[in-house]
């Protein structure tokens, strides 16, 4: 080759390596803010581990479907998609109550900031964590560490428990 063609090779194939480069990082990021949860508690973000049992989760408005509805105890990773066309949560509550019976704020209660009569009254309930903030038609994930018993799962945005958007989920 001549000195004017090699240059010109040499730079097209660096503009090819750097498009390669680039599209090779964004396929291995870690994805938008938006698909991986932020939930509190026991909970623990990160990859799938294979000793973990998955459950998928569908808030819609307003109800809340869990498969399986029965899970082994131990590391239990919730995918919760919002098919609704409002922000839910997914609040993991242990509770032998029936779902439809937690403790909620009445009229004659002042409830906590952010909540209304009819909501469940978090400081009355065990609370195993949560997922907060799921806008609609996206899923958040995260891992919960979950002993045997009875839970409720539901959404405690103002109204919605109160609206029907509860199940039960029991752990073995």
């Amino acid at each position: 080759m001549r000195g004017g063609n090699r240059s010109i090779w040499l730079t097209g194939v660096a503009a090819v390596c750097v498009m390669v480069l680039g599209g090779l990082l964004v396929s291995c990021s870690s994805g938008d803010s938006d698909e991986t949860a932020t939930a509190t508690a026991t909970a623990t973000s990160g990859t799938m581990e294979s000793s973990a049992t998955r459950v998928d989760a569908t808030l819609a408005d307003f109800s809340v479907a869990v498969d399986p509805a029965l899970s082994p105890a131990g590391e239990v990773r919730f995918f919760v998609k919002n098919t609704g066309a409002t922000m839910h949560e997914f609040v993991i509550v242990k509770s032998d109550l029936d779902p439809a019976s937690l403790p909620v704020y009445g009229e004659n209660d002042t409830p906590a900031e952010g909540h209304v009569v009819g909501d469940v009254d978090e400081d009355q309930i065990t609370s195993e964590g949560e997922i907060e903030d799921i806008e609609p038609g996206t899923t958040k994930d995260a891992n919960f560490t979950l002993e045997p018993g009875k839970y409720v799962l539901i959404c405690n945005l103002p109204g919605h428990y109160k609206l029907g958007m509860y199940t039960a989920f029991t752990v073995e």
